[in-house]
């Protein structure tokens, strides 16, 4: 089998083709954060009901948050984070409950080839990645290195994975993690720098696409 894992996306549909088109053939699957700031969300997500799998990211969560009105965040949150830009992508300017249900049901990880794939890296303190799966009721307060789409530290190894593969993290770009055994993690968000990076699997060759959207 063979699989191209896609860092943060961020509304950019023009940008992920381009990229898809320079990997080798494979299942296409999003590291969260599919949405926001960039002009083409809309074409991403439906890209991704019907191609692949996606994972959620904290970007999701903030959308689900704003349409469920559960108060999960600081009012406004997701507007000052780039929604304004997803829904102008919609004609009508909001997000159909269809997708919303979908977006709803995205997994907060996977596990491929024994690499751990998630959208922030996974914190040292968690024995098993379930454990960070729960946000807990304060999430706002609370997110930090605690959640697996929130965590911004960096990953440590991790003998039950290959692999920890993770975006979120603009700050790294595309980074490699490793030790005298060798490379253990790697960051794919390279967001910062208007490029969007992909990681083929089982190669673990990556793949970058300037933005063009």
């Amino acid at each position: 089998m063979s699989f191209n894992i896609i860092g943060d996306i961020a509304g950019n549909f023009l940008t992920l083709q381009a990229l898809l088109k320079k990997m080798p053939v494979g299942e296409p699957i999003a590291i969260g954060d599919l949405c926001d700031r960039g002009p083409r969300s809309k074409e991403v997500f439906e890209f991704f009901m019907n191609n692949g799998r996606a994972i959620m990211g904290n970007h999701e969560h903030l959308l689900l948050s704003h349409y469920r009105q559960d108060h999960y965040y600081e009012s406004g949150m997701w507007y000052y984070n780039g929604g304004i830009q997803t829904e102008n992508s919609f004609g009508d300017g909001m997000v159909p409950d269809t997708m919303i249900n979908w977006i709803e049901t995205r997994p907060k990880y996977l596990v491929i080839d024994n690499c751990l794939i998630s959208h922030a890296f996974l914190n040292s303190r968690f024995v098993i990645a379930d454990e960070a799966c729960d946000l807990g009721y304060d999430a706002f307060s609370q997110q930090g290195e605690n959640s697996i789409i929130w965590n911004r530290s960096e990953p440590c190894r991790r003998p039950e994975y290959s692999l920890q593969i993770a975006g979120h993290n603009s700050h790294f770009g595309l980074k490699w993690f490793g030790d005298l055994l060798g490379d253990y993690a790697v960051g794919i968000d390279s967001s910062r720098q208007k490029v969007l990076t992909g990681l083929h699997l089982p190669s673990r060759k990556t793949f970058q696409q300037e933005y063009i959207d």
